[in-house]
């Protein structure tokens, strides 16, 4: 897999075992912090930043974002993953269109899901908001039970999302894409949703070797 990265810094291919598994929920979403949570500065625009990622046995990972000085200083004995960042200021929200689902609603509506079949959809879904760079691959975490969980990062809003790789195989890759194909309906009006799918296949096989590639 190709990471594309601008003017951060990135500190995150390795491979760590976790010792909880994600609490509640296989899927996680964590908002960026504004402000260094350690001595509480706020952030300026193109201000690189240090994220930690630990884990609570209660609340599952935890996201924790440091001014430069602050991480520097902050012990890592717990860090499961780390990396920099560059923070920028959020743009005003835009106004609120009318239309059906767009790749990163339904994640998002998928993440609120505890439904076990929405494991597959996520991953796909990720995987094409990946390659139409909306999301930034961050790490791969492997856990003691042998389950792999997917750190991403999103590259407008700053905010992480962990999910489990569902590792699926090439005959389970159509089923899935047409799930996600038949969910959006049409509504991502940058995206031809059939050959969104299609090409999410090659995708998301390519995802996976490269992941296992750059982690072992």
């Amino acid at each position: 897999m190709r990471c594309v990265t601008n003017s951060s810094t990135a500190s995150y291919n390795h491979r760590v075992r976790a010792q909880f598994k994600m609490a509640a929920t296989d899927w996680n979403l964590q908002q960026r912090s504004n402000a260094c949570q350690a001595c509480t500065k706020p952030f300026v625009d193109k201000q690189t930043y240090v994220t930690l990622l630990t884990m609570s046995p209660e609340e599952g990972y935890l996201r924790k974002d440091l001014c430069l000085e602050c991480g520097a200083q902050a012990p890592r004995d717990e860090v499961f993953s780390h990396w920099q960042a560059e923070y920028r200021v959020p743009p005003p929200p835009p106004p609120e269109p009318i239309q059906k689902d767009t790749a990163e609603s339904l994640l998002r509506t998928l993440a609120a899901s505890d439904d076990p079949s929405a494991e597959g959809p996520r991953y796909i879904l990720a995987v094409m908001l990946e390659r139409k760079r909306q999301l930034k691959h961050r790490d791969t975490i492997q856990e003691e039970g042998g389950r792999e969980v997917m750190v991403y990062e999103h590259l407008s809003t700053g905010e992480t999302f962990t999910l489990v790789d569902p590792h699926l195989r090439l005959d389970q890759l159509q089923e899935v894409q047409e799930q996600v194909a038949a969910l959006l309906g049409g509504g991502d009006q940058n995206t031809d949703p059939a050959n969104d799918g299609a090409e999410a296949s090659g995708d998301a096989a390519n995802s996976q070797e490269a992941v296992e590639t750059n982690t072992s």
